[in-house]
């Protein structure tokens, strides 16, 4: 999908062409009457030729300057990414998630045999969110919710652990 400023580009080059239609067409006149004596062709055309071209050139100069601008911002958002820092994964700095996650309560879950609080998991995975950091990215983590529990309490768990990590969450316990 093109982006705004690309399709101005193209509408201003659009309407440019059609300038060039219109200068053309005023021309016509010029041409039917190049048998009348040059004085007075010149006289009956001088004027509506002169404001015609002043018109299209007032309109070429408002669309150039628009251009300019969206070409201005279409260069300065080339390259830019999301200030997201990317996956752990996508650098190739992990092999998987650093954790599966069932979620047992508003504030509880379980990293396999064991039961957290989900206040205590910053503390726990220091070492593995410091090294993130460092390395530029975010650890992901995958994290299920037992059917027993309410949709807001899975919701407030996955925010909590999203301070820290990527959450990615699977709907099959």
């Amino acid at each position: 999908m093109e982006s705004g400023a690309e399709v101005w580009i193209v509408v201003a080059d659009v309407f440019l062409g059609f300038l060039a239609v219109v200068l053309l067409l005023s021309i016509k006149p010029v041409l039917r009457l190049k048998n009348l004596n040059p004085t007075v062709r010149s006289k009956e055309l001088e004027a509506p030729l002169k404001e015609s071209l002043r018109a299209c050139e007032q309109e070429l100069k408002k669309y150039k300057i628009k251009v300019a601008e969206l070409e201005h911002e279409l260069e300065a958002l080339k390259g830019l990414r999301s200030h997201q820092r990317p996956t752990c994964k996508e650098k190739g700095l992990a092999s998987g998630n650093l954790f599966d996650a069932i979620v047992l309560g508003a504030d509880q879950l379980k990293i396999g045999a064991t039961t957290y609080d989900v206040d205590d998991l910053e503390d726990i995975f220091a070492n593995p969110i410091a090294i993130a950091e460092k390395q530029g990215c975010v650890q992901t983590v995958r994290v299920s919710c037992e059917r027993t529990i309410d949709a807001a309490e899975c919701i407030s768990v996955e925010r909590a652990l999203a301070k820290h990590f990527i959450v990615e969450l699977n709907t099959a316990p």
